[in-house]
């Protein structure tokens, strides 16, 4: 088993299968800037090109030399400011009528995630996704080790999501605040 992980896309075949992959993962907020999948397609792929966003900073993982997943993260006292970045890049893509759309949504949205101050030592865990097909082989195990070793991570996570939880429960995190709908989790690595 080999794991690489590297910043750059290798094609745009790879490129497209890791936007649909954010999308498919994180349908619940990407779903706020538009009802039309080509165009929360697009946002996702800005997002991932355009400094600043919280997908910007990331490492595309490899297994076997095969695409297998996605990682991005950022300095945790940077989250509003990443936040007000991509609704401020998401907007390009919106028309004017539905704007006030977009504003509604974001706001239900963020109601759902668990109220907390913003932590200056940490690191955000944005996105961390293995695809199906290569999940159960260490892989996020593995990453998770690489890229944070020595550091503290922050990360929401949707309560419905038994497998994750698993998942970083097995890495050792703890439950910080706990809302209906999203958990707060911590972890040291």
């Amino acid at each position: 088993m080999k794991i690489v992980l590297k910043k750059k896309f290798i094609n745009r075949n790879n490129r497209n299968k890791i936007i649909k992959e954010i999308y498919n993962s994180h349908k619940n907020y990407y779903n706020c800037f538009s009802k039309d999948k080509k165009i929360k397609l697009k946002i996702i792929n800005y997002f991932l090109f355009k400094k600043g966003t919280d997908i910007s900073n990331y490492y595309i993982i490899y297994y076997d030399k095969k695409i297998a997943g996605f990682c991005s993260f950022y300095n945790h006292s940077q989250y509003k400011n990443k936040m007000m970045l991509n609704l401020k890049f998401a907007l390009k893509f919106i028309k004017k009528r539905n704007k006030k759309y977009v504003y509604n949504n974001l706001k239900k949205f963020n109601n759902q995630f668990p109220r907390y101050k913003l932590l200056k030592n940490y690191v955000y865990l944005s996105r961390i996704l293995v695809f199906k097909s290569f999940q159960n082989k260490g892989i996020g195990k593995y990453v998770m080790h690489k890229i944070f070793k020595n550091k503290k991570v922050i990360l929401h996570v949707i309560s419905s999501n038994n497998k994750a939880i698993k998942f970083y429960k097995k890495l050792g995190s703890k439950v910080i605040n706990n809302h209906h709908k999203y958990f707060l989790l911590k972890i040291f690595f």
